[in-house]
């Protein structure tokens, strides 16, 4: 029998009967100040007071509730148009004698570095350090299979072992503070088959066969994208600290830890199934970085790498801010937080909408944090202590037990249950990004976008007032978890 899976929504913290942190505080301050007014004896300022408050913690707008747009309304507001654009100063400075003049990162990824390391086998590899957030990351190239070509026993199969990598990432005592997948889809140039069939090509060009083939090209054109996959891991210089200082501390004991936990990674995906390409190394981690801000760059590039060029050149010269787009060079973004996935039972290719539209550029991001085994049962613990003495106050106060609320103890008690059979724990957020030449085009792409996540029973969200955060999830950096 086909195995059915089901995600649901995210889950806020919440402090007190099922209300989020943010809104209990609203709420206890416009209560603290209703009863100063009805002190003075102001009726109409306690009315006032308390449909404001009410407003501020409850009133749905655009996806969220009121509360939660004040800090970026306030953030918007405080950054200005100054601080939300970007110009590198580097062309101003010009070149010396000595070396030339790099491009700084935008100021959102200030603090970012490419490492350069070698590991035993005596290949480069290129390490992330993010001086902001004390962590250090690192790229394995994957090649996926013909996952949706598969029947629905070998698919679950596939992601059975999947989950049993996940589990080892989450393990007791495991220094891996991030997981992070990244799929790229940049449609292709027609250029690069022509290219490719006039120099593979044995029959000559009058032939019946050379025509029909050339036709094939024409027609395959819309639809052929190049797809790239890669695995990120990271580990945090906090949570690792004691492994990087018995490594010999600093730069070098953090990336022979990482790199030591990426060559064990890259062992157990290959165990799994899947096909591993190699750890990226300096060239490949710039050229990842600078075709994610720029993707129609992405051909270019790797025709000069192939001729044996360097990459100098990873960071965009201009980027602006908008509230609903963010733009690097001559691309346009527009990032989407997946903020629902299926509530139903769904089978094991229900993403393949979204992974296989091919008429427009666009990346997927999963950003994983794994939890320790005895964590997670005390996290699961305590949430169930806290629902069932949340419950007790909504029966006192005269509140049934809804479907919703049901489903979210079930819901713990299946936690409980996969936690006891020996399933990792993560806390995990998944972001899709469009891009594009021109804001016409990013529209479209939007659009395309928005219609096959619904078809993939995926609920997208438009971060507005935050497109350059957002964009940084789309960077083998394992940003977009708080």
């Amino acid at each position: 029998m086909t195995r059915g899976y089901k995600l649901g929504v995210a889950e806020p913290k919440k402090l007190l009967l099922g209300f989020r942190t943010s809104q209990v505080v609203i709420l206890a301050v416009g209560t603290f100040l209703s009863f100063i007014a009805l002190a003075a004896g102001q009726l109409i300022v306690v009315l006032v007071l308390i449909l404001l408050f009410a407003g501020l913690a409850f009133l749905p707008f655009g996806g969220r509730n009121l509360d939660e747009w004040v800090p970026i309304f306030a953030k918007w507001i405080l950054t200005g148009s100054k601080g939300r654009n970007y110009h590198a100063a580097a062309p101003l400075l010009g070149h010396t004698d000595q070396k030339m003049q790099m491009v700084a990162a935008p100021p959102f990824i200030k603090g970012v570095k490419l490492l350069k390391v070698l590991h035993s086998e005596g290949r480069e590899v290129a390490v992330i350090k993010d001086a902001a957030n004390k962590t250090y990351s690192a790229v394995l190239a994957l090649r996926g299979g013909a996952f949706v070509l598969s029947g629905s026993n070998d698919q679950e199969v596939q992601l059975e072992n999947w989950g049993s990598v996940l589990a080892r990432f989450a393990a007791e005592g495991s220094v891996i503070s991030r997981v992070q997948w990244i799929e790229r889809a940049i449609p292709e140039n027609s250029q690069l088959m022509h290219d490719y069939f006039d120099a593979s090509a044995t029959l000559e060009k009058s032939s019946p066969v050379t025509d029909s083939y050339l036709e094939l090209i024409e027609d395959a054109v819309p639809v052929t994208t190049a797809h790239e996959v890669y695995l990120v891991l990271q580990i945090s210089q906090i949570k690792a600290a004691k492994q990087v200082k018995q490594a010999g501390g600093g730069d070098s004991g953090a990336c022979e830890v990482l790199l030591r936990e990426l060559m064990n990674a890259a062992k157990e995906v290959a165990g799994a199934g899947f096909k591993v390409l190699g750890a990226l190394n300096r060239d490949e981690v710039a050229r990842l970085i600078r075709t994610t801000f720029e993707p129609s760059l992405n051909e270019e590039i790797t025709r000069r790498m192939a001729d044996g060029l360097k990459m100098n050149e990873i960071w965009p010269m201009v980027t602006a801010t908008e509230w609903n787009s963010y733009r690097a060079d001559s691309a346009f973004h527009r990032t989407f937080w997946v903020s629902d996935f299926p509530r139903t039972e769904v089978g094991a290719d229900f993403l393949a909408p979204l992974m296989l539209q091919s008429l427009i550029t666009r990346t997927i991001s999963v950003v994983m944090e794994p939890i320790a085994p005895t964590k997670a049962l005390r996290e699961v613990e305590v949430a169930k202590t806290s629902f069932l003495a949340d419950q007790d106050l909504r029966d006192k106060a005269g509140y049934t037990l809804n479907t919703t609320r049901e489903r979210e103890f079930l819901k713990l008690q299946e936690r409980e249950s996969e936690l006891a059979d020996g399933h990792g724990a993560y806390r995990f957020s998944a972001y899709v990004t469009c891009s594009a030449k021109s804001e016409e085009e990013l529209e479209y792409a939007s659009q395309a976008v928005e219609q096959v996540a619904h078809q993939s029973h995926l609920v997208l969200r438009l971060l507005y007032g935050e497109q350059d955060t957002a964009f940084a999830t789309m960077l083998p950096l394992g940003r977009g978890l708080a």
